[in-house]
């Protein structure tokens, strides 16, 4: 029987995942790729992780060029969460005329044009399922199962750490901080969650998404991100009661004319939408196909077992390519590096929004308000004053019409001048497809 052998960069929490599930799964492995997978050398810098994993004797490295330089690997499994490193490692491994697998989303939406020119140069595939929803087959559902459509847009939630950490804040009224401890302590977040909570890691996911679904691929820098570090349970408690309405971390991509938006940010959904009843640390994506229609994908998007799980799928189908030596004779993915996608301004798109004014309980306070957002162009759909509040202030909770997201900004600015406003207004932006609006 012919083999294909692997080296694996990186034995953390996904690496490790990996290097259990080829060892657990090693027949049924062989035979779907119609040959031995053999696992030649594995690398990482701690050397406890031998003991911790039983790692065979002999195949175990500190230096991961024994493992480029090897000419038996065919295949390089790279998990190192450095994303300078992890570059330098897959463009290393092309030279050599091997094939990558990663779940490097930061280092693919940040380098994407040098990473797969260097594949092309080199007839390299690189695959990275993991790198888009965890052990959610999102990537190979898009390329494989829904290749006869064009992708009018991609929604989802796809960080299951913020995930979790909202349906914490929502059902138990946790704050931030705690249901962050709860998210690590469950093993769904890293000690430093700083780029879940930010926005940051989802960001990437989906500006990988719509590097496969669009010609040219999206500079990340035009990106627009914005996380959950400043929700307030109370904006979340008032959502629900008055308007019915669930917060989640959105990610969207969508051609809207001639350019694209793309955009993370908290945004508010309706109890019908499918998306809002993703909880916990799952991920939840509608791809809509222009043949398919709205097409869902949910699943586990956090978690050692589920990322690895897609990482040791791509292994299987990149081994099955090298196994019958037609590796890299078809690109994986079809993208023309030339140029850039032209995204569309987050200023010119336009939402509904759930707005929260904090200001002076007195008469004809609403009417000033409601009067600059009119002069803004923005109108009013739903309106409520949360009784009398402490200190001679009170909340006033709004939904809008469809408005421009620059002219809400600019009406805000004007409101948070005025005197009778106590704190810096608060709003979020209202995610629907459907035509008529939520008041």
């Amino acid at each position: 029987m012919s083999s294909v052998n692997i080296g694996i960069i990186g034995l953390g929490t996904v690496g490790g995942g990996t290097y259990e599930i080829l060892k657990e799964r090693a027949d049924v492995i062989s035979k779907l790729v119609g040959g031995q997978v053999r696992i030649k050398r594995v690398c990482d810098r701690r050397e406890k992780i031998k003991d911790e994993l039983g790692i065979d004797e002999g195949i175990f490295t500190q230096n991961y060029e024994d493992i480029i330089n090897d000419p038996e690997i065919s295949l390089v499994v790279v998990l190192t969460g450095n994303k300078d490193i992890a570059y330098d490692i897959i463009i290393e491994s092309f030279k050599k005329s091997k094939h990558v697998v990663t779940a490097n989303k930061a280092l693919l939406a940040l380098r994407w044009k040098e990473i797969f020119n260097a594949a092309r140069e080199n007839n390299s595939h690189i695959y990275f399922e993991a790198s888009a929803a965890s052990g959610v087959p999102l990537i190979q559902g898009i390329n494989e199962g829904l290749a006869a459509n064009k992708i009018k847009s991609i929604k989802g939630i796809l960080n299951g750490t913020t995930n979790y950490i909202l349906t914490k804040m929502s059902r138990d009224f946790s704050t931030l901080r705690e249901a962050t401890e709860s998210a690590v302590k469950a093993g769904f977040a890293e000690p430093d969650s700083t780029a879940d909570i930010e926005g940051y890691d989802a960001a990437y996911k989906i500006c990988v998404l719509a590097n496969i679904i669009f010609a040219r691929p999206v500079d990340f820098k035009d990106v627009y991100v914005e996380g959950i570090n400043n929700i307030d349970i109370a904006d979340i408690k008032y959502a629900r009661e008055m308007f019915n309405l669930e917060l989640k971390l959105l990610a969207v991509v969508k051609k809207n004319k001639e350019k694209v938006e793309i955009r993370v940010h908290p945004a508010l959904l309706a109890k019908d939408d499918m998306l809002s009843g993703v909880n916990y640390e799952n991920n939840g994506v509608l791809v809509d196909g222009n043949y398919s229609g709205p097409v869902m994908f949910y699943g586990k998007g956090a978690g050692r077992f589920p990322a690895a799980s897609a990482v040791v799928s791509d292994i299987i189908y990149l081994a099955q390519k090298i196994n019958y030596n037609i590796a890299g004779r078809i690109p994986y993915v079809n993208t023309d590096t030339s140029g850039v996608m032209p995204v569309e301004n987050m200023d010119n798109l336009q939402f509904q929004y759930y707005i929260r004014v904090t200001a002076k309980d007195c008469p004809g306070v609403l009417s000033k308000i409601s009067g600059i957002l009119g002069d803004n162009g923005v109108s009013i759909a739903s309106c409520f004053q949360k009784g009398h509040g402490r200190d001679l202030q009170v909340p006033i909770l709004m939904v809008t019409h469809f408005a421009k997201e620059g002219s809400l900004k600019a009406a805000l600015k004007e409101i948070d001048a005025l005197d009778i406003i106590k704190a810096e207004s608060i709003y979020l932006r209202i995610e629907s497809e459907k035509k008529e609006e939520i008041s």
